[in-house]
């Protein structure tokens, strides 16, 4: 992946749901961490990536169950914690609407998560 170009990794971001739906349950734990990876790219991957975080959290609740959907958010939640407070704002913006929306698709663990997360971002608006 760090070898790939920008127009590669967007490629590859835009068509992440494709890619995991042909993937075996046993590779989620390798493919997983490409995440991260993509985290730290230009603004358009991290935008596109952003884009994927709800889809994909829905697809692997449904097709691999508690185990694959507990993955998935051990992976998303922290970088959406990161994205966030991107330097971009355009990126801090997505990054607020999709977990605005990650509410209608996570259980409610992960619900307490999102709260959590809401509240930090409250607060920190009150500090400037």
């Amino acid at each position: 992946m760090e070898t790939s170009s920008a127009t590669e990794k967007l490629d590859f971001t835009n068509g992440l749901l494709n890619f995991f739906s042909k993937v075996d349950k046993r590779q989620i734990d390798g493919i997983l961490p490409s995440l991260k990876l993509l985290s730290k790219e230009t603004p358009e991957i991290k935008k596109s990536l952003l884009n994927q975080f709800i889809p994909l959290v829905s697809m692997m609740q449904e097709d691999f169950g508690e185990n694959g959907y507990a993955k998935v958010c051990e992976t998303i939640f922290p970088l959406l914690d990161e994205l966030i407070y991107d330097q971009r704002e355009e990126i801090r913006d997505k990054a607020v609407t999709v977990v605005g929306e990650m509410r209608k698709v996570v259980q409610e663990n992960e619900k307490e998560h999102i709260m959590r997360l809401t509240l930090g971002m409250a607060h920190d608006e009150l500090d400037k």
